[in-house]
């Protein structure tokens, strides 16, 4: 076999660049997984005019994101509803309820996205499905994204009203208000 250093130096530019280009192209479609540790999502609402802060501890998600051609992007987020921290397990325990978030029938919510656009102020803003208490409604999530070292972070909310969702007695509507914000900052890293 001859020894040919031309050819193997062009073989090896070659290898060097297509290594190169797959790189790219990962880096390009933003593939991320939702790191739960690092991430909060968290609920607003009032009850007798006065604010109350609650959090989902367990959720999970990827995340497909090309900033550049944004309808190219893509998210899945799933939250365990049973996951619902008000900060008392008595209060945890009561919400858990069939009248409240129905835990055991209704394990999960989720967004699903079905396109992604921009907006003028820089943000994006995720189309697609939201799901809770078994009711699943076309949603647009307006959210902004920012690396931060290694992993990229997406802020937003989302706000809903609560009787929607069938979420809380009847009896509660006068010291209970219907809007609830979920406000999320998700922390996710690059596959």
């Amino acid at each position: 076999m001859r020894y040919c250093p031309a050819s193997m130096l062009y073989g090896l530019r070659l290898l060097v660049l297509g290594t190169a280009g797959m790189i790219t192209l990962a880096y390009a479609a933003g593939l991320w997984t939702v790191n739960a540790d690092d991430s909060e999502i968290s609920v607003r609402f009032k009850q007798m005019g006065v604010p109350v802060s609650a959090r989902f501890d367990r959720f999970e998600g990827r995340i497909q994101f090309d900033p550049a051609v944004p309808r190219n992007s893509s998210a899945r987020i799933t939250v365990d509803t049973a996951s619902f921290d008000i900060g008392d397990e008595d209060y945890n325990a009561e919400v858990r309820k069939p009248e409240w978030l129905a835990t055991e029938q209704y394990p999960q919510a989720s967004f699903v996205s079905t396109s992604v656009s921009a907006d003028a102020q820089g943000s994006f803003i995720a189309h697609g499905d939201f799901t809770l208490k078994g009711r699943t409604e076309a949603r647009d999530i307006r959210f902004s994204t920012e690396a931060d070292g290694d992993a990229q972070v997406f802020e937003g909310s989302l706000t809903l009203s609560r009787k929607a969702y069938s979420i809380g007695d009847p009896d509660w509507n006068e010291v209970l208000e219907d809007e609830v914000v979920i406000n999320f900052r998700v922390v996710a890293t690059a596959d």
